[in-house]
């Protein structure tokens, strides 16, 4: 029996042999999943590859000036996290988006000024 660590053998890892597995397939036919079995050996090599999905862009905030004042000044009188919290519970149509992230930038921004 070969060692695993022997020095011709550079990993434990062996190839299997493509006789001994297949590419299984689902296709949707009239709202069920039908299992389609495809060999290996007839597929090219660009049917094998993973498809992408394209991600969904959310829509950024555009934040207006009067609403950062106004959140900066809560963050100093309150702190950070609470603010964040205090601001999203009593104005979730305005601050529903903002992020403590954020809103430690704008107070880094504001303490430049």
């Amino acid at each position: 029996m070969e060692s695993l660590y022997a020095p011709t053998s550079i990993s434990a890892f062996r190839f299997a042999p493509v006789s001994s597995y297949e590419v299984t397939d689902w296709v949707c036919d009239n709202s069920a999943l039908v299992e389609s079995s495809v060999s290996r050996s007839s597929l090219s090599r660009l049917e094998m590859t993973k498809p992408t999905v394209s991600k969904l862009q959310r829509a950024k905030k555009q934040w207006k000036d009067s609403e950062r004042i106004v959140a900066v000044l809560k963050a100093r009188e309150m702190g950070l996290t609470k603010a964040t919290h205090f601001l999203k519970e009593n104005y979730p149509a305005v601050f529903s988006k903002l992020s403590a992230s954020t809103l430690q930038y704008w107070l880094k921004m504001a303490n430049k000024i």
